[in-house]
């Protein structure tokens, strides 16, 4: 029993191992930093076209009244140049109203175009950023792919780990005291243990004669444990 308890062991601390190099693969914080990096690039990609929206509206509007202000400007030069204005106040009521309307175009023209250059910089910026999220796609791609092949890889190692597991036939008993054992934080998943000096190979700690003394006549179907740290004594 004594070697087949050890065994035991070591394969449950292999399985171990191999579940904790697989939860730990360095590539899942590289996938985490990605995916988050996606999801703050789609919030910044969702405000920018807001952002491009309201800009488009403004164009809309400054375009609007550009095109009011150039055909009251044409109205306005149409009857000043007629010739059926004869009264010079009217000429000059005219003659203000045209540099009036032209100037205020100039500006409505003005205000245009730095709406313009706006959604030219924001539809660069937006464009950027449609590029950066396909790269940190096909990066979360690869990541994946590299993740399921390791886990592949660990998978069949651990399936081949518990199946030399499977073949081992231990006494009910020990084996629940074993498994009991395994679930104590404190022990780290070392259970079973050889003495050797008169101690524990666990803890350390000298055992009582009469202690090691039952260990050899003890039972296979019983489990000898130490008195200090309670782990599975073997000789």
């Amino acid at each position: 029993m004594t070697n087949l308890l050890l065994e035991l062991q070591r394969l449950d601390s292999s399985v171990d191992e191999l579940r904790a190099r697989r939860s730990g693969l360095p590539e899942r914080a590289l996938l985490r930093e990605s995916e988050a990096a996606i999801v703050a690039l789609v919030n910044e990609r969702a405000e920018a076209a807001d952002r491009r929206l309201t800009l488009a509206r403004a164009e809309r509007h400054a375009a609007s009244l550009v095109n009011d202000l150039e055909a009251r400007t044409r109205e306005v030069e149409t009857t000043l140049y007629s010739g059926k204005v004869k009264a010079i106040r009217e000429l000059e009521a005219l003659q203000l109203e045209l540099q009036e309307c032209q100037r205020r175009q100039g500006q409505r023209e003005d205000e245009e175009l730095v709406v313009m250059e706006q959604q030219e910089q924001l539809d660069g910026e937006i464009a950027a950023m449609d590029a950066r999220r396909e790269r940190l796609g096909i990066q979360a791609a690869e990541l994946r792919a590299v993740i399921k092949a390791a886990e592949s890889q660990i998978d069949a190692e651990i399936g081949y780990l518990v199946a030399q597991r499977s073949a081992l036939h231990l006494p009910p008993a020990v084996l629940a005291v074993y498994e009991k054992l395994r679930s104590v934080p404190r022990l780290g998943g070392k259970v079973a243990v050889s003495v050797t000096g008169g101690a524990c190979g666990g803890c350390k700690m000298i055992l009582p004669t009469i202690l090691t003394s039952r260990l050899h006549r003890a039972p296979l179907d019983k489990a000898v444990q130490c008195l200090h740290c309670q782990r599975i004594l073997v000789s």
